[in-house]
């Protein structure tokens, strides 16, 4: 077991897009989307921010509509 970090690089190279696509038909369409989904689960996730709340008010506090006489 290595206790060295990773370093993956952020940007990508003229030499990796050739590397995948001298092996794009090596691996099955299955393999691949599940290595996909294996790496991307490495990856951080972002911050979740909640939107503000549009100003519908609430019913429960709202105040009752004002009475208005029925038509004679």
């Amino acid at each position: 077991m290595s206790t060295t970090p990773e370093s993956v690089p952020t940007l990508w190279s003229v030499a990796d897009e050739h590397f995948f696509r001298v092996v794009a038909h090596v691996f099955s369409t299955t393999f691949v989307r599940g290595a996909s989904a294996l790496l991307e689960s490495y990856d951080e996730e972002p911050a979740l921010t909640l939107a503000p709340a549009a100003s519908t008010p609430d019913p429960a506090r709202a105040e009752p509509a004002p009475a208005r006489p029925l038509a004679a």
